[in-house]
């Protein structure tokens, strides 16, 4: 599994509405975390705290071309991936967005997903969850 895909809601229940804003030139996949940059929905990697989830796949956009998001909320869970071994984080430490802005990495330093729960193998591509507080 590739992608931050909604798994679970501490709290609210009510429904999530899908936003459209404008993109920079990316290739959007489902599931890949975004942020604003300059007024366009940017690809997040990194450090970057992701603001949304793209709800679209398809070729490279035009810069400006309008996309469907979800917006990023405290009390939801992700499921996603590990973009290397996972072995040595625990659950509460907080990591970085891997360079495909789909998975998640091992690196602590400046961390932005908490993780929340994984398998104890937590080996590239197993599944992991986390919020972003």
């Amino acid at each position: 599994m590739k992608g931050f895909i909604p798994h679970a809601v501490d709290g609210s229940n009510r429904a999530q509405a899908l936003e459209y804003f404008p993109a920079s030139a990316i290739t959007p996949k489902k599931g890949m975390a975004l942020y604003f940059s300059s007024g366009l929905l940017a690809a997040c990697t990194g450090t970057t705290k992701p603001e949304y989830i793209c709800m679209y796949e398809g070729p490279t956009l035009t810069s400006g071309d309008v996309i469907p998001v979800m917006r990023i909320l405290p009390d939801r869970i992700y499921e996603t991936a590990w973009s290397t071994t996972g072995t040595s984080i625990n659950v509460g430490q907080k990591v970085t967005i891997a360079a495909d802005s789909l998975r998640i990495t091992a690196t602590t330093s400046s961390g932005v997903a908490e993780v929340v729960g994984k398998a104890d193998t937590a080996a590239e591509n197993d599944p992991v969850f986390v919020r972003f507080p």
